[in-house]
């Protein structure tokens, strides 16, 4: 047992606070996350990544996507005399390719947690709730890794992204023929690096509505549309790749990036393990019921994705590099 601590008048605060108050008391608002990167890939604004299909029933876990050229609009006739045969002309064909796999994530807490834990915001419950967006940062993650795998690239290593870098970019895409709204990603600081480039354009520097249009971030998607007036949009996010002493930001035309999944459903699992299913996701919520036998309450959550670049013949791809 303790020994009584003697109070001296007038009795302070700051002498009851270790034996008879708290060091601190928490205010009553929830929790609040962490500063984060939370750009979600829209679609219908960012073309270039599209859905290629789902590998249920099929018996493999490959998708694959057919181009083909030699006719149409790509093949002119040739002049012929009054009784010559027609020429022969060649069709040409190839594939595009993604494996989906499986991605894996857990959260657990123990018993004892479940029991006295005083905040909602860290409870397993909560935080498992919120696995959808686990998803669609690995979705993102992944699409870095592939537009940093491109081939081609406009900008360099040692210098910052600029205006003339986009100009440039948009230059080659109409060069090869690039159709539809051109799209992709670029690091935070690649868009810093661009702003500095736009304020020193002559001319934005006499009209602020004409600066204002030339960037159109729309505050809250972290999306640049219509950058400086072309045809393209890009979104920011830090899972850009950094490779070379260059951030390896990327864009191309709809359908330059491919992914596929799984619809979990078709999996077996056990009456009562099933927490949530998203299949438009690929995605499942598990309840583990071996954790239990340490004291702990554990949800795994699975996703059935793949990931790949489309046939750089069939759609324009270009990575816009700067230093980082």
């Amino acid at each position: 047992m303790a020994l009584a601590t003697t109070l001296t008048s007038p009795t302070r605060q700051s002498q009851t606070v270790t034996d008879l108050g708290f060091a601190y008391r928490f205010a009553a608002v929830e929790a609040r996350q962490e500063l984060h990167d939370s750009f979600v890939i829209i679609e219908a604004a960012l073309p270039f990544l599209a859905r290629m299909g789902s590998i249920d029933g099929s018996g493999s876990t490959t998708i694959r996507t057919e181009h083909v050229g030699g006719m149409g609009l790509q093949q002119s006739m040739t002049s012929i005399g009054e009784t010559d045969a027609a020429p022969l002309a060649n069709l040409r064909a190839g594939v595009a390719a993604l494996v989906v796999g499986m991605f894996g994530l857990a959260y657990a807490q123990t018993i004892l947690q479940s029991i006295a834990g005083r905040q909602p915001a860290v409870d397993l419950m909560n935080v498992i709730r919120q696995a959808p967006l686990n998803v669609q940062a690995t979705v993102r993650t992944n699409v870095a890794t592939q537009g940093a795998a491109i081939t081609n690239a406009t900008g360099a290593a040692g210098t910052n992204l600029s205006v003339d870098n986009v100009l440039s970019f948009m230059s080659a895409a109409r060069q090869a023929y690039a159709s539809g709204l051109l799209s992709g990603l670029i690091h935070s600081v690649q868009w810093d690096q661009l702003e500095q480039s736009i304020r020193q354009e002559p001319g934005y520097q006499n009209s602020a509505m004409d600066f204002e249009r030339s960037q159109r971030d729309r505050f809250g998607t972290n999306i640049l549309q219509g950058l400086l007036g072309q045809n393209i949009n890009l979104g920011i996010t830090d899972d850009v790749n950094t490779s070379g002493g260059a951030y390896q930001g990327f864009a191309g035309d709809p359908g330059s990036v491919m992914w596929g999944l799984g619809n979990p459903a078709r999996a077996p699992f056990a009456p009562g393990d099933l927490i949530a299913m998203f299949p438009e996701l690929g995605m499942i919520v598990l309840r583990n019921r071996t954790s239990q036998t340490n004291q702990q309450l554990r949800a795994d959550i699975f996703a059935a994705l793949g990931f790949a670049l489309n046939n750089a013949e069939s759609s324009f791809q270009r990575r816009l590099i700067s230093t980082t």
